[in-house]
């Protein structure tokens, strides 16, 4: 059923502009509270850009694509373009190893019982269990679990149960009588505004960030990082580390001395000028990374993927290689010719 819930979470990819929200109370009340991670699509935003409708056209207008999307909507009864809002998603993995815990909001009108009898038609079989009103909807076979709430469905994962004793309810109950976010990410979120199409928010745990400075000392020094994508006007990708100001200067350094030889590379030559575009600089003890890319820009890495695609299928199709034979048989060099056989020796006299 994980996989099920996985592809219902990336329905919200395409939800319409009219039904797409920007994040709101219920996406912050849906959360794992404790979480070091929280990503964030506002879909009306994405979806009204001519960059996603050139990505979208291209992934969706083969007819493998255009069979999955209709095949999907018919089991589920969900139109990925017209009943999926936005999404959501919260992460805990506090500890290097830590089993992870992870939390899914997606806003949207579902048919609750169609969704039931699909899941189990394809053998993903669940408990129902009562929380006071709340129906959870807990997987026999995996640690996954949903529940539909007023406005969309939660979807949530947990591998923290021991072996032999699936409770993937652990997670949805919590989110369900939680308080939602807390801590870094809740005050992160405040700046999830509706200029950028991807937000994401990463606040390191005290263990984390031992593990991080014991593998890269610098890159353990920074405490916070955030992205963001905006897709308005072709791809711009924004990302920003907040660690120290001998930290941020040294990685920037670093990173811009990697950056000016890889200019110089035959891969960089097929890129064209998009690698002179890729800004990095610290400010303070803010690390800033910025990489604007037009709407003809992103059109030209299309081009050398879709390129790149077909090179690896013509690739995967090419012939067995057949035994050379010689183009002209009739002007291969003759061949000696057999050698006379002795002539028989002279029958001795009488």
């Amino acid at each position: 059923m994980r996989k099920i819930i996985s592809l219902l979470a990336l329905a919200g990819l395409f939800a319409t502009p009219a039904m797409a929200k920007p994040f709101n109370a219920d996406a912050a009340r849906y959360m794992i509270s404790n979480g070091q991670v929280l990503v964030h699509m506002d879909i009306e935003r994405l979806t009204q850009s001519q960059t996603f409708k050139d990505l979208y056209g291209m992934v969706a207008g083969s007819p493998q694509a255009k069979t999955q999307i209709d095949q999907f909507k018919a089991r589920f009864g969900i139109d990925p373009l017209v009943d999926v809002k936005g999404v959501t998603v919260g992460l805990n993995a506090p500890s290097k190893g830590a089993p992870p815990e992870t939390s899914v909001y997606i806003a949207g009108s579902f048919k609750p019982e169609q969704i039931k009898a699909e899941l189990k038609t394809s053998g993903a079989d669940f408990d129902a269990v009562m929380v006071g009103k709340q129906e959870l909807l807990v997987a026999k076979k995996d640690a996954s679990s949903f529940a539909f709430v007023p406005g969309g469905m939660i979807a949530a994962n947990s591998q923290k149960a021991p072996q032999g004793e699936v409770k993937g309810d652990a997670v949805l109950k919590s989110v369900l009588s939680g308080a939602g976010l807390q801590g870094d990410l809740k005050a992160a979120s405040a700046g999830f505004g509706p200029n950028k199409d991807v937000w994401a928010s990463f606040r390191p745990s005290k263990s984390m960030l031992a593990d991080m400075t014991a593998q890269n000392p610098m890159m353990g020094s920074f405490s916070a990082w955030d992205l963001s994508i905006d897709f308005s006007t072709g791809l711009h990708l924004h990302v920003e580390g907040l660690g120290s100001v001998e930290s941020a200067k040294a990685i920037a350094d670093l990173a811009n001395a990697q950056l000016a030889q890889a200019k110089g590379s035959p891969q960089a030559a097929m890129l064209g000028g998009l690698v002179n575009k890729a800004k990095i600089e610290a400010q303070g003890t803010k690390l800033v990374v910025d990489l604007p890319l037009s709407n003809q820009d992103v059109k030209q890495l299309q081009m050398m993927a879709m390129m790149l695609m077909m090179s690896m299928q013509q690739g995967h199709a090419a012939p067995k290689p057949q035994p050379q034979r010689a183009p002209f048989p009739q002007l291969q060099a003759p061949t000696a010719a057999p050698a006379p056989a002795p002539a028989p020796a002279p029958a001795p006299a009488k």
